[in-house]
């Protein structure tokens, strides 16, 4: 996946993402990403996880950064579709 939305979602709702070294760059609209490399066990990935917070990060804050929000979006799209 060029982009993976599921990762925008994710900080949109506050999450701690850690995601493999070879993930877009792009993706990291928040300190809430963390890169790891997918060459490290399974057990500095599951230290790694534990070692994890929750974090709450405002939506608003997301879309200011980031510029996506999936307001616009749904309303680019059914526009799109209704044409």
């Amino acid at each position: 996946e060029g982009l993976p939305v599921t990762l925008i979602e994710a900080q949109a709702s506050g999450l701690n993402c850690l995601v493999s070294d070879v993930v877009t760059k792009n993706v990291a609209v928040s300190d809430l990403v963390n890169y790891f490399s997918l060459e490290k066990s399974a057990k500095e990935w599951a230290e790694r996880i534990n070692m994890s917070s929750i974090d709450r990060v405002c939506y608003n804050e997301i879309v200011k950064i980031s510029g996506f929000d999936i307001i616009n979006e749904v309303k680019r799209l059914e526009s799109f579709y209704s044409e």
